[in-house]
């Protein structure tokens, strides 16, 4: 199993485990069989009465990145609020590691969420009073992991991102270093499953292109299953997929540069109406 602050790719076994069964450690050192992949079938979801997703099915194997493209209001991040849990579809399947989430009461979602999900948002929902460290940290402790170990995983981790670890508070950082700091926060907790919801949205070009490098690069370093919502075409051409999403439906992967979001569109963080209950579950979570 990695550990945190391994630098070595993944082997072979473990980039492509998405096709069998393999043994996972819990953050409470629980030690299970998981089924390593995000399945989702025949998802459908509403929201104020408006249908949202309609008959949607796709998976994502671990040491896999697939890019979800689409135009605004095409339901690219509700379907990442329905893998975290946090909307309930009116039909449906959503399965992680052998989880239907669908099925899970409210304690039950907390665990999931800790044992298997790391997300990063567009503006990383980072407190800006706190040092990286901190908010890397804090995140660890959440999730039941003790003092020490936290804080050596957040410096192991922001060392490896190049971010600065202290002496300096979040707020004073870079847009590209407040990014790999989120990033970091959703490694912390050796997550199976990295969801990422417009993580480039809020950056130049330059930064763009050098955390969209590092995010597409974990899949296979980590062994994770990376799900990217991005209107950018640059960025998601670096996925191992990319999946197209409009009126609610997969349609097939879009073709030049704009894609079907067309021009302008880049950097939106959410469709209209939809509501922030991801990025509110970021706070409560560190």
């Amino acid at each position: 199993m990695w550990r945190m602050g391994d630098k070595k790719p993944v082997n072979d076994d473990l980039a492509t485990r998405g096709r069998e069964n393999a043994a996972r450690t819990t953050l409470s050192g629980e030690t299970r069989a998981v089924t390593p992949t995000v399945s989702i079938d025949g998802l459908a979801c509403s929201i104020g009465g408006r249908a949202v997703l309609e008959n949607v099915r796709l998976t994502v194997d671990h040491g896999e990145s697939v890019a979800l493209v689409g135009p605004s209001g095409s339901g690219k991040s509700t379907l990442l609020m329905c893998v975290l849990g946090m909307i309930k579809p009116r039909a449906g399947r959503v399965v992680v590691n052998g989880i239907d989430v669908v099925r899970l009461r409210r304690r039950a979602l907390a665990r999931y969420r800790r044992e298997n999900i790391g997300i990063v948002f567009q503006f990383g929902e980072l407190l800006p009073e706190l040092t990286p460290m901190e908010n890397v940290a804090l995140a660890a402790l959440l999730a039941g992991v003790g003092r020490r170990p936290a804080y050596r995983r957040s410096r192991e981790l922001l060392g490896e991102l190049g971010v600065p670890a202290t002496g300096t508070p979040t707020a004073h950082l870079s847009g590209g270093e407040r990014q790999r700091a989120a990033v970091a926060r959703a490694l912390v907790t050796e997550p199976s499953v990295l969801l990422a919801d417009e993580p480039t949205g809020a950056l130049d070009h330059a930064n763009r292109d050098a955390v969209a490098e590092m995010l597409f690069a974990l899949p296979r370093r980590r062994g994770c299953a990376l799900l990217v919502v991005t209107h950018d075409e640059a960025v998601a051409g670096r996925a191992d997929r990319r999946v197209a999403l409009r009126d609610g439906v997969i349609v097939s992967a879009p073709e030049g540069p704009e894609g079907p979001e067309g021009p302008g569109e880049r950097g939106r963080a959410r469709e209209p109406g939809e509501p922030r209950e991801c990025e509110e579950w970021a706070r409560r979570s560190g």
